[in-house]
């Protein structure tokens, strides 16, 4: 039982590190240096599958006969369980190697790339060019939903679409802007406590069905991700007489055709999005609005959302994205959610 030492490997990347944000494995580059790759040989020592990651513990021995634990990050155990991944996988003690990117602030810390086990099975998880393999859903054998509505299952399995579109940080006022350098995504991202963090985050969610469905006269949204789901009081329902401000905030619909308009308000204080660069984010007021539009492409047969946030403190020109979901079959599974510690 050995480690072998990490070594740099200079990836033809040009251009990953000069994005202004990155969505891949809830802020992959925030935790990790694609940059810096390491290559760990040991033995299982410990697995935990768990959402809203997994961790794998290896026990190493260095040349001295000192052990050392490395931690190692991965994806969603909702993610590896769908893919025929459990914990039974991983034999206590048996050989493994894993290879990944180190982490930015734990010398023994990394994150999954791919695993080689005793049997020399592989199993890639991330690509040398950093995106995250999360496709858990054979979408080709899934026919688009004949209706055409955005009722049904849906799933982002790949990334598609653009979930910010570039320049948002511009329209940040100068309160706003101060108001985000407060936060420090490794220390403060919402997730990380099992936060959904607001609507457009719980679309977000790689590997994590969405339900849309009609009941009792209003539209209900079910996320898998964070265990979430949101109530959309149709128009012409009466309004409640006190609306509580909360993290996904109060949200009112109607259809425009086949489309779905979605209006939310009344939000509370808290992220807006929850990594930007290489360690920050950016923050809202009680002043944000959230309008998305779903609606199903009729060649693909996927469900298109385009949202647009406003906030009248802290950016009041609208930050704006678009992604796409594919239909699936898949069922909703309870997410459990166990709350992160640092990295």
């Amino acid at each position: 039982m050995r480690r072998v030492l990490p070594t740099i490997w200079m990836l033809a990347i040009a251009g990953v590190f000069t994005a202004r944000i990155a969505y891949p494995h809830h802020g992959f580059a925030v935790h990790y240096d694609l940059a810096d790759q390491v290559r760990i040989e040991g033995r299982v020592h410990e697995v935990s599958l768990r959402n809203p990651h997994s961790v794998i513990r290896i026990l190493v021995s260095g040349e001295s006969g000192d052990d050392v634990i490395w931690t190692c990050e991965t994806q969603a155990g909702s993610i590896l369980k769908r893919k025929g991944i459990t914990a039974s996988r991983f034999g206590i003690g048996e050989p493994i190697i894993i290879t990944g990117s180190h982490a930015r602030r734990n010398p023994h810390g990394c994150e999954v790339g791919s695993i080689e086990f005793a049997n020399g099975e592989m199993l890639t998880l991330r690509s040398t060019a950093g995106r995250a393999r999360v496709e858990v859903n054979n979408v080709s054998s899934v026919s688009p939903q004949g209706s055409r509505t955005v009722f049904g299952t849906w799933l982002r399995d790949s990334f598609s679409g653009a979930p910010v579109t570039p320049g948002f940080l511009d329209l940040l006022t100068d309160a706003g802007r101060a108001a985000s350098a407060s936060y420090i995504g490794s220390r403060d991202d919402p997730t990380q406590k099992c936060s959904p963090v607001n609507p457009f985050r719980a679309w977000i969610a790689p590997g994590a069905p969405t339900v849309i469905r009609e009941r009792n006269g209003h539209i209900e949204i079910q996320h898998e991700f964070m265990d979430t789901t949101r109530i959309i009081a149709m128009h012409g329902s009466p309004r409640p007489d006190r609306i509580q401000r909360s993290e996904m905030g109060y949200s009112t619909g109607r259809f425009d055709g086949q489309s779905l308009l979605i209006e939310t308000t009344y939000f509370e204080a808290g992220v807006m999005i929850t990594h930007v660069g290489e360690d920050g984010g950016v923050l809202h007021s009680e002043d944000l609005e959230m309008t998305e539009a779903l609606s199903v492409t009729p060649d693909t047969g996927e469900l298109k959302i385009q949202w647009a946030a406003r906030d009248a403190q802290y950016f009041p020109q609208a930050i704006t994205g678009e992604l796409l979901l594919s239909p699936s079959e898949l069922e909703i599974d309870r997410f459990d959610c166990v709350p992160q510690t640092a990295y």
